[in-house]
């Protein structure tokens, strides 16, 4: 019985050709290329955003009888960035923050700490609802290829209330807002309480069935 076998030449490497020893290169050895290092600066631009593309023309691994393709660096953010709480949509920044009750039902002035780790102090004199959004035009991103203009800032606010107050403390409120009492107190009141684990799990599937839901109805018409 007679078998064959197809395998690449141990010599020419499947190149169709062979330098001699004697003509051989001493750097790479027949092989025509060389391994070296090169060090590529990357120059990242104020405003730059993510998914941006810098390429370096011909500086890839190069092979004989081909063409030498480019390095691609994308701009992507670290995934331990200390400003992972900054969300960035085109050249505006997105920060959510939590606020007290009572500065958010008088007006406050807060501290929040920039991307670039400065301290920015914020006032607003009227009353804050919950997941109100505020703008302050100018704190966002540098705008990429325009010198002195920026995005802006916004900042969702999410009031955190106390577990309980005093009585005094309720009277003092009620006083200050002139909050009208029932003039007849009802015989029977059922008391409120806090969801358990098993409720809120109960009502967020409940309510992402009622997304899906709307998701899936009827769309507008386009013309």
């Amino acid at each position: 019985m007679r078998l064959q076998r197809q395998t690449t030449c141990s010599q020419c490497q499947g190149r169709g050709e062979v330098i001699p020893v004697a003509d051989q290169c001493t750097k790479c050895k027949g092989q025509k290329v060389v391994r070296e290092e090169k060090i590529l600066t990357v120059e990242i631009e104020a405003g730059m955003k993510w998914g941006q593309a810098i390429s370096f023309f011909g500086e890839s691994d190069q092979a004989p009888d081909c063409m030498t393709g480019d390095v691609v660096f994308v701009l992507k953010p670290k995934q331990d960035d200390k400003n992972a709480n900054y969300e960035r949509k085109e050249d505006d920044l997105f920060l959510k923050q939590d606020i007290n009750f009572v500065d958010a039902l008088t007006g406050a002035t807060i501290c929040i700490k920039t991307i670039i780790g400065e301290d920015l102090y914020l006032t607003y004199p009227d009353p804050i609802n919950p997941n109100e959004i505020l703008c302050l035009q100018g704190k966002g991103m540098p705008v990429h290829g325009k010198v002195e203009t920026w995005g802006d800032l916004y900042i969702q606010f999410n009031v955190t209330f106390p577990d309980k107050i005093t009585d005094e403390q309720k009277k003092a409120i009620k006083e200050s807002f002139k909050v009208t009492e029932m003039k007849q107190i009802p015989t029977k009141t059922f008391p409120l309480q806090k969801m358990k684990p098993k409720q809120q799990e109960k009502y967020h599937r409940s309510d992402d069935n009622d997304d899906d839901e709307r998701q899936g109805g009827v769309q507008c018409s386009q013309q």
